[in-house]
């Protein structure tokens, strides 16, 4: 059983690293999950001359919703606990922003085709379990495999969650009400937003205006 849930919770870490990560790939696009950092120079790609100073930039400009969306591949997102049996679907990642112009926020990371993923993700666990217990000559019994759906289910929820709070804008940076930070640019209608976390480290999307 130990085995199982240390299986169960690497494979949840696995999914929160693909919800957050992109290997610069264009929205839409299938690419790698890997972080995206800045290129060798210390430059990031280059934006049109439409680019507004974001020392400029008014709250009222950052008001509205903002999408990222990305086409990972089985293979990429489960990666060592990938089973071509199993896990069959393109899994679309859809991060989301909403910044409101009273200086509260709300950050979301979705599954677009959440009724497919989820599936395959109940089938993953369940078959990890099967094969543990029969290992051991046991069987999974009716209530193991709800156990299990359910234990999927709420790893999915976890990683879906919507957080809130509150913003400032200060220069180009976003300051948050728990005190993290990130920068942004504004192009029109999209939005690069630049972060750094402590498990992952730098990390860089553009998002459109929805």
């Amino acid at each position: 059983m130990k085995k199982i849930l240390a299986i169960i919770l690497a494979l949840s870490s696995l999914l929160c690293l693909a919800s957050c990560k992109d290997n610069k790939t264009q929205q839409g696009e299938t690419g790698d999950t890997g972080i995206v950092t800045d290129s060798a120079d210390g430059n990031t790609d280059s934006v049109d001359d439409n680019t507004e100073s974001t020392t400029t930039v008014s709250a009222k400009k950052l008001t509205g919703v903002w999408i990222y969306d990305q086409t990972i591949s089985p293979q990429n997102f489960y990666a060592g606990y990938y089973n071509a049996e199993i896990t069959k679907t393109d899994v679309q990642m859809r991060t989301t922003y909403k910044f409101n112009e009273n200086g509260s926020y709300s950050t979301a990371v979705s599954i677009v085709n959440i009724s497919e993923v989820r599936k395959e993700y109940r089938s993953l666990m369940v078959e990890g379990a099967r094969i543990k217990a029969e290992k051991e000559g046991k069987y999974l019994t009716t209530d193991d495999v709800l156990y299990y759906e359910k234990y999927a289910d709420d790893v999915i929820k976890e990683i879906c969650k919507e957080k809130q709070g509150t913003y400032i804008i200060d220069g180009n940076r976003l300051v948050y009400g728990d005190s993290t930070t990130e920068t942004f640019a504004l192009n029109g209608n999209q939005l690069t937003i630049k972060g750094k976390s402590q498990s992952d480290g730098e990390y860089e999307i553009t998002l459109k205006r929805k």
